[in-house]
């Protein structure tokens, strides 16, 4: 048996003709829904690929664009989350995805290949509000892990100030008062809703905001070397208190790890001097010494909403703005002694 458009109308019973207008997804030739719907039934029984077929009603080109941040790698575990969860969305609605790394964002604004292939876009990468205003003038987005207060536009985040909100509570379980909290400026969208996190947990447990307890030096030049000095430094601050913190809590792992890895240079014990806890639940986590406990954030089904909002959204044009928060997960391991124990 042949697979091709000619197999398909003889089956059906229509002309090669529609058979190809239903394909190639021609909304504006009159074909009743009953033969566009045994048409795509027929092709997808013998497994013909050849075109994109559309299931979802508005959709032009049957493929979905996503901006992956520019700096960051597929392979990379935490991203390639992200990817994985868009991709099965994607999948579930039979739809084309197209993946775009774009050193500036503006660039979507005239590039007509980008626009003219796609229905709408996914962004990852971080832009400013401007260019998000821009280019949801031109075609509907959503944005992930990424958010704008300023303008109106779907996007799905995961809950950062209830994640630190909870490794607040667990470290005040454990018997903790001292808390300190450990990151770096600038602060961006995650950071700033993490410290927020911070101090609405301290108050919320009734526990004292030290200045001396806060470390969160201005990024320079970037990388691991400056992290790991400011780790250092921060430990040694830390340590030459009075009354020193017993615990911390983190902007991400990279930094809770980086606290890990100095301590041991200046013979601070982790979890037994200071308990510290992550953000992200990178596969770090599992091999660092003490193994680090940290906050889950469900990756894939992030990525998976951000493709149902984008569908809807394009179905949908004028349908209400949704800013999708995803709830945390606190994922317990040797990082964090339990005080009560030696009361």
């Amino acid at each position: 048996m042949k697979i091709n458009q000619k197999e398909i109308a003889k089956r059906v019973g229509v002309s090669q003709t529609t058979v190809s207008f239903v394909l190639n997804n021609k909304k504006e030739v009159k074909i009743s829904p009953e033969t566009r719907k045994k048409i795509i039934e027929v092709a997808e029984e013998i497994g013909y690929r050849k075109f994109y077929i559309p299931v979802e009603e508005g959709f032009k080109t049957g493929n979905i664009g996503y901006i992956f941040p520019f700096k960051s790698s597929l392979q990379d575990p935490y991203y390639h989350r992200f990817y994985s969860g868009v991709l099965e969305g994607v999948e579930d609605k039979n739809l084309n995805l197209i993946l775009y790394k774009l050193k500036n964002c503006e660039e979507i604004l005239y590039r007509i290949d980008i626009l003219k292939k796609v229905d709408g876009l996914i962004i990852e990468e971080k832009i400013n509000d401007e260019i998000v205003e821009k280019i949801k003038d031109k075609i509907p987005i959503v944005l992930l892990n990424h958010k704008t207060e300023k303008i109106s536009c779907d996007c799905v985040m995961p809950d950062n100030k209830g994640g630190i909100i909870k490794a607040i509570e667990y470290l005040f379980r454990k018997g903790h008062r001292n808390i300190g909290i450990f990151g770096m400026k600038p602060l961006f969208v995650h950071t700033k809703e993490r410290l927020d996190g911070y101090i609405e947990g301290m108050k919320l447990f009734g526990l004292k905001i030290k200045d001396e307890y806060i470390s969160l030096p201005e990024r320079k030049i970037g990388g691991i070397k400056e992290l790991n000095e400011y780790a250092i430094k921060t430990l040694k601050d830390w340590f030459k208190l009075k009354e020193r913190p017993t615990a911390t809590v983190t902007f991400g792992d990279v930094y809770a790890l980086s606290l890990i890895g100095m301590a041991q240079k200046v013979k601070i014990r982790i979890p037994d001097d200071l308990s510290i806890i992550g953000f992200d639940n990178i596969i770090n986590c599992l091999y660092s010494h003490p193994t680090l406990t940290s906050i889950e954030q469900p990756l894939e089904q992030m990525g998976k909403k951000a493709v149902n909002l984008l569908i809807e959204r394009i179905k949908n044009p004028d349908k209400r703005i949704e800013k999708v928060i995803f709830e945390v997960e606190l994922i317990e391991r040797e990082s964090v002694k339990d005080m009560n124990e030696r009361r």
